[in-house]
């Protein structure tokens, strides 16, 4: 289990004035989601896998939303038993990954990636991009911005237009682009483990091995107040 803890405030609109301050919606919610981690802390910090001047970071695409509480901004907020979304859930399952090339040149066959889930091993059947590298991730990233990594996205990465997935196929990399992966699985709910074996990349005529990708729980509280 990850015991990480973020919390994030979101202001929509928040007006200067007390009279309309207090006829302000606050919500309280929490959101549960995979995030990476591997064994060994020299490779891998802030959400970043680093191996042989290549950096990868990931998104499962398996958040849960779990409403809490609702009230007004100065009025003390209520719970709101049972509450809870999960349409950030959707099957197949998806993981999206940013890559960083640094100072030189990789190719990368996204075939060769798999996701290991409960003792069965998958391949992805679709894909989408590669995208090149466009803007910080919080302009783009939108409702996934609670995956940790590096702090840029790429436009069209969340279109959900996947195409089938050419195992032949080897991607030239030398610098920031990101993928889509789909898997033939349903997608898992955040509190199960699983695994990505990361695989297909080839630097100077030979692979390069990366550590196995752990996907344990972890959680963030979320506070919006929302304005007149």
């Amino acid at each position: 289990m990850i015991h990480k803890f973020r919390i994030c405030i979101l202001i929509l609109q928040l007006s200067i004035q007390p009279i309309l301050l207090s006829g302000c919606l606050s919500i309280l919610s929490d959101a549960n989601v995979s995030r990476a981690t591997v064994e060994d802390d020299k490779q891998f910090s802030d959400g970043i896998l680093h191996v042989s001047d290549i950096e990868i970071s990931f998104c499962a695409r398996n958040r849960v939303d779990n409403l809490h509480f609702v009230g007004l901004a100065l009025v003390p907020i209520v719970p709101v038993p049972g509450m809870n979304t999960q349409d950030r859930i959707s099957d197949p399952f998806s993981i999206l990954i940013k890559i960083l090339v640094k100072n030189d040149t990789v190719l990368f066959n996204p075939s060769n990636i798999k996701l290991k889930i409960k003792d069965k091993v998958y391949s992805p059947i679709k894909i989408i991009g590669p995208f090149k590298k466009y803007s910080r991730r919080y302009n783009i990233d939108g409702r996934y911005s609670i995956c940790e990594g590096h702090d840029w996205s790429c436009p069209g990465i969340y279109e959900n237009q996947f195409e089938p997935i050419n195992a032949n196929e080897k991607y030239l990399i030398n610098s920031q682009v990101c993928f889509g992966l789909l898997f033939p699985v349903k997608t898992p709910h955040p509190e199960i483990t699983f695994e990505l074996l990361i695989q297909g990349f080839t630097k100077n005529g030979l692979g390069v091995e990366f550590p196995g990708v752990y996907f344990e729980e972890g959680k963030m509280v979320d506070v919006q107040i929302l304005g007149n």
